[in-house]
Order: structure tokens, then C-alpha cells, then sequence
């Protein structure tokens, strides 16, 4: 009981029930529009941003967030996880293993931050502070990075709804990036099951349960 108390998400009243390892979360006044949940239209990431997150051998999924930087601007953040959802960061292995936020676009390439454990969380508490949606959309790895072939350089994140308009969750989409402008490709996935609704057990392996 003590996870569940600990989870805080300032959007909306909640009524929580834990069903084994299942947290199903049902929200009672979701915003009118994805882009106002989560607080970001757009964020960008490269190949070489994810595989960063993704290089450990037990990596099986990912995990986005929406947050806020220092600067209140929306952006996502992302992290590498394992079949338990547990996230991989280390910040003693060698390279480190980071959280990776999306800044901007520089000519053909992601220009992305890295955040500790204690900054990314920081992220994510300020997007629940301003009264954001906080959410984690979770994808397979291989989906993701199946989005990489022929011209495909970056993927897109962007803000959506599941498919009963119930709660904000995100989709990507393949990208080219060049000039910096990112053109969309053929090739997208999207997150049904976001969390929350799905989140696991315990539940504070995501940064938006903590």
C-alpha cells in the first residue's frame, strides 16, 4: 500500500484499485486535448540517442515521459528498461547509462541532454506541478527500432489518447531529419497501454509513480 500512496499525479481525482500486478488507474476529468495533458506537441530522437538508453543486454522496452526542464518548456525523456519494467540507468558503469531528454533539432541530427535519476524525476515533477497529465508510455524495444531503416535518421514522440479517448498516451512515428526539419516516414507504433493504466508491480519502477 505504501507504492500506492506514494503515487501522485495532480491531474484530475483519481480512485486507484491493485489487482495482483496490474495498477489500473481510472481518471475522472481527463483533459480535452493530448498536446494539454502531457504539456509537449513534438520531441525528437536519433538512433544513437536510443541505443544509449538501450545498450544494456537485458533492455526489452522503453520508456517515455513528458516533462518539463528547467526552462518550463514540454519535452519527453527517455530510459531503457527490462522485462520487469525496472529502468536500466547506472550511473557508474562505464559509459554510463542516462536518461536522454529531447532539446531541439541541429541540421540532420537530435540534439538530446543527459539527466541523472534525481533530474529526470525532477523533470516529471515539474510537469505534474503545472498541473500536467504524467504518464509513461511504454514500447518494445525491436518496434522502436524497427522504425530505422532506409532514409529514417530519428523518430518522432507526440501526445495521443488510447483508443477509447480515456487517458493521454503517445505514438511514434518514423522521421528523415535534415535541415533541421524532420519529414515523416512510413512506419509508426503507438502505446495502448500507458501507464498509467498499466504499470506493473511495484508500480515506482516509473518515474511518473514516484
Amino acid at each position: 500500500m505504501s507504492n500506492l500512496t506514494s503515487w501522485k499525479i495532480a491531474t484530475g481525482a483519481l480512485a486507484v484499485v491493485a489487482v495482483g500486478s496490474i495498477l489500473y488507474t481510472m481518471l475522472n476529468a481527463p483533459g480535452t486535448g493530448p498536446g494539454d495533458d502531457l504539456g509537449f506537441r513534438e520531441a525528437y530522437f536519433g538512433k544513437d540517442d536510443l541505443l544509449a538508453v538501450t545498450k544494456d543486454g537485458s533492455v526489452v522496452e522503453i520508456h517515455l515521459y513528458n516533462v518539463l526542464n528547467t526552462d518550463g518548456t514540454g519535452t519527453v525523456v527517455v530510459m531503457g528498461a527490462d522485462a520487469a519494467h525496472k529502468e536500466v540507468y547506472d550511473a557508474s558503469s562505464n559509459p554510463a547509462i542516462l536518461y536522454r531528454c529531447y532539446e531541439g533539432l541541429d541540421r540532420d541530427r537530435v540534439v538530446c541532454t543527459t539527466l541523472d535519476e534525481s533530474s529526470a524525476l525532477q523533470y516529471v515533477t515539474n510537469a505534474r506541478r503545472a498541473g500536467h497529465f504524467t504518464c509513461a508510455a511504454t514500447f518494445t524495444t525491436t518496434s522502436v527500432m524497427d522504425l530505422f531503416k532506409g532514409s529514417c535518421n530519428g523518430v518522432r514522440v507526440k501526445p495521443e489518447r488510447t483508443s477509447t479517448g480515456s487517458f493521454p498516451t503517445m505514438g511514434v512515428d518514423a522521421v528523415q531529419i535534415a535541415n533541421g526539419t524532420a519529414t515523416t516516414l512510413t512506419g509508426s507504433v503507438d502505446c495502448t497501454d500507458p501507464c498509467p493504466t498499466f504499470c506493473g508491480s511495484p508500480p515506482t519502477n516509473y518515474l511518473n509513480c514516484r
